[in-house]
């Protein structure tokens, strides 16, 4: 069946009061870890702990295609922390279109993540979280691999949610690529995705993304087109606008 309900996959391609509320029972955790991080680099020149955050607005909250925010404007945002073994843990939230109840996604995803020959290698799981929801949370482990060749990158990953009641006691499989160029010596880079999807959130539906971002200082901006194979009301083709800051 279609997936009309807020799934996430947020490497890149992590919102709203509540969100807030929600992320409050991190941030001891987040000024332990920035504590550690600073002691570590007093005796170690490597820092055990690192922090980075960002937020942002964007036109349209699209996931794998689907509009979650019922083609509205929604406020994002998140942290990662992250070890120097390679193991981090990240918290990403955004506004979205009532919801079994919930107007909340928060995501927390835990993982390792390591270079080897020249890729970047990531696997961990993922846990959707809808803060007020009725039967609404599951999980979704990942895995993916990406590469710079100078100023061209690429990932290419899988995100497999396994049988869970929440999703209708069946299971889904989400395939991508997402890429990017940068622009000489310019802050601009074009940007790309593509994806395809089956199982208990999509019937066989490739999505699919084409846009332009630049950086300047901490701010971050971007305008994408994006489609899907599939028609309906949260599936129309669009461009979606988004503007954040990074920390």
């Amino acid at each position: 069946m279609e997936r009309t309900v807020p799934l996430c996959l947020k490497p890149g391609l992590l919102n709203d009061h509540i969100l807030r509320r929600s992320c409050l029972a991190f941030v001891p955790i987040a000024f332990l870890f920035s504590a550690s991080a600073s002691l570590a680099q007093s005796e170690d020149e490597t820092p055990f702990f690192t922090f980075s955050g960002n937020a942002a607005l964007v036109s349209d909250y699209r996931f794998r295609g689907v509009s979650l925010s019922d083609e509205d404007i929604a406020i994002q945002g998140g942290f990662t922390v992250d070890t120097e073994p390679g193991f981090y843990l990240g918290v990403w939230g955004s506004s979205i279109e009532s919801f079994n109840g919930s107007e909340t996604e928060v995501d927390v995803n835990f993982g390792y993540g390591t270079s080897w020959e020249g890729f970047d290698l990531s696997a961990g799981v993922t846990a959707y979280l809808f803060p007020g929801g009725t039967d609404t949370d599951y999980v979704e482990p990942y895995i993916s691999v990406g590469r710079s060749f100078g100023a061209f990158s690429t990932s290419f990953g899988a995100a497999y949610a396994p049988d869970q009641g929440n999703i209708g006691s069946t299971d889904n499989i989400y395939l991508y690529n997402s890429s990017a160029l940068a622009i000489g010596d310019t802050p601009f880079s074009l940007i790309g995705s593509i994806g395809w999807e089956d199982g208990a959130f999509g019937d066989d539906k490739v999505d699919w993304s084409l846009g332009l971002s630049a950086s300047w200082k901490s701010l971050d901006f971007s305008a994408s087109y994006i489609d899907t194979s599939k028609t309906g009301d949260l599936l129309d083709a669009t461009v979606v606008f988004s503007v954040g800051v990074s920390f």
